[in-house]
């Protein structure tokens, strides 16, 4: 009786997952595209009913560009073709603060080099960094 119940539990899974997993499109990365970056951390969260996709990604200090912020963002793009909403914080690869789940990181964190967001439903994209440690010195790139 208990291996029939497994059964059955084990058969809705994969067909579940199935159905799932033809809705939505392989994701394909542009071959010999640049901005490569290292993932620290990704999660999904509902904001005001509206699933968003967050990133925290780590670059070298020397790629924290135009031109290479341009190339992470799109990237991200399409490794991330499914997300409709995506925010991610870019940090410095050189700071070596770690979070856990007792000190989270604040919502906006100040240390950030570079935030860059995604909103395909609304057709908006936005990249804003600082090029050196003066906030004077922050540009934006919005479409």
């Amino acid at each position: 009786m208990l291996f029939r119940i497994f059964l059955i539990c084990l058969l809705i899974f994969v067909f579940s997952t199935a159905n799932f997993a033809q809705n939505k499109q392989s994701c394909k990365v542009t071959k010999n595209l640049g901005g490569k970056y290292k993932l620290d951390d990704s999660y999904t969260s509902l904001v005001e009913g509206r699933g968003i996709f967050f990133l925290r990604i780590k670059l070298k200090p020397k790629n924290i560009n135009k031109g290479y912020l341009l190339e992470v963002a799109q990237r991200i793009k399409e490794t991330y073709c499914n997300e409709n909403i995506i925010y991610a914080e870019i940090w410095d690869s050189s700071d070596k603060r770690i979070f856990d789940d007792l000190t989270p990181p604040p919502i906006f964190p100040p240390w950030a080099r570079a935030i860059y967001s995604l909103d395909r439903i609304e057709n908006k994209e936005m990249i804003q960094f600082i090029s050196s440690d003066k906030i004077t010195d922050e540009i934006r790139i919005q479409n």
